[in-house]
């Protein structure tokens, strides 16, 4: 069965750009991720990242029901890299496929996932670490404010350089809304890793554990449950630990009963916390979704904090140019956005 996706072919991706596969930068479930650089390119040193996806395909056994689902999910992933034009988050390059696998090409984010700085750390402090969560939001009010929801924000999927700037990646899981505004309610299907998944989600997955019923959420709904997954970051930049560790051994319904409980803060490292800061955890992983500010209620919030280390840029003043011009599915290009950082 010929694929139906609108992507150039290409016999080896080797025919465009230089990857090894012994350069993985990471991988999982469903794709591994490559350090790769253009063939063809005004600057042959400029590394990027190639996706790698297997493709789903009837004739390997596949259903066809399996097949549609995975070339939906490919076309909303890409369709979302193209929209980006930020920044804090990477953007697409070139989008390719073989008869097997499907090639996602982006920027390569600099840097380490937050996961390894913080194993080798165990903790951040509270400057840095409000620093670090000031441009998490950054990109999610960005998001937020086009009908985007990550739906997937976790250590793992933050990329952090050794002057803590910060780009947030993998998009597979994001979803789109038609309207930003957050009044019109879609269907939205539990989906991430159990330790960030808002309290909302795990209350559905308790009453429907087969999935057969999807939650009805408007946008401003789900991008609540992003920013409680930033709260479960921020808990781990500040202590080391997830806000309800011990509960997760105890299933959905023992993990639910500790959020509603909210966050005890009785490790050894809150006691260098502020309060003002524990009082945005608390707010950030409160039960009740409504009650959770949204990315640009905490960024005006943030500059009332004293002493937040931004990430360290080039110069007192510069240009991040977020993304080339990148071919939309019409075939138009999207104009090139930039945006200041101020160091």
């Amino acid at each position: 069965m010929a694929s139906t996706l609108p992507y150039p072919f290409v016999r080896n991706i080797n025919e465009r750009y230089y990857m090894d596969l012994d350069d993985y930068i990471g991988n999982g479930q469903s794709a591994t991720v490559y350090r790769a650089t253009p063939i063809v390119s005004s600057d042959n040193s400029q590394d990027i990242a190639i996706k790698v996806l297997k493709k789903k395909c009837i004739e390997h056994g596949d259903t066809a029901e399996a097949v549609a689902l995975f070339e939906a999910d490919v076309i909303r992933e890409v369709s979302t890299l193209q929209q980006l034009n930020h920044g804090h988050c990477i953007h697409l390059v070139d989008i390719l496929q073989s008869d097997t696998h499907i090639f996602m090409v982006t920027n390569l984010a600099p840097g380490r996932e937050l996961y390894y700085c913080l194993q080798r750390r165990e903790r951040y402090s509270e400057s840095e670490a409000l620093g670090l969560i000031r441009q998490l939001l950054l990109a999610l009010q960005y998001l937020h404010d086009r009908g985007m929801v990550h739906r997937d924000v976790k250590l793992e999927n933050l990329i952090v350089t050794d002057t803590n700037f910060l780009t947030l990646v993998d998009f597979g899981l994001c979803k789109s809304s038609s309207c930003p505004g957050g009044q019109t309610a879609v269907p939205s299907t539990p989906c991430g890793s159990l330790k960030y998944t808002p309290p909302e989600t795990l209350a559905h997955l308790l009453s429907f554990p087969t999935g057969e019923v999807k939650a009805q959420r408007t946008h401003a709904e789900l991008s609540r449950g992003d920013m409680y997954s930033v709260g479960v970051v921020l808990h781990l930049l500040l202590s080391g630990t997830f806000p309800f560790d011990n509960a997760t051994s105890r299933g959905v319904s023992g993990l639910l009963k500790c959020i509603r409980e909210g966050p005890k803060f009785d490790h050894k490292h809150f006691c260098a916390v502020s309060d003002a800061s524990k009082d945005l955890l608390r707010r950030l992983l409160n039960v009740d979704l409504n009650q959770r500010p949204s990315a640009e209620d905490i960024l005006k919030m943030l500059p009332l904090y004293s002493g937040i280390r931004l990430a360290a840029a080039p110069s007192s003043r510069c240009v991040l140019d977020a993304s080339p011009s990148v071919p939309t599915a019409s075939g138009k290009s999207s104009p090139t956005q930039c945006i200041e950082v101020i160091s």
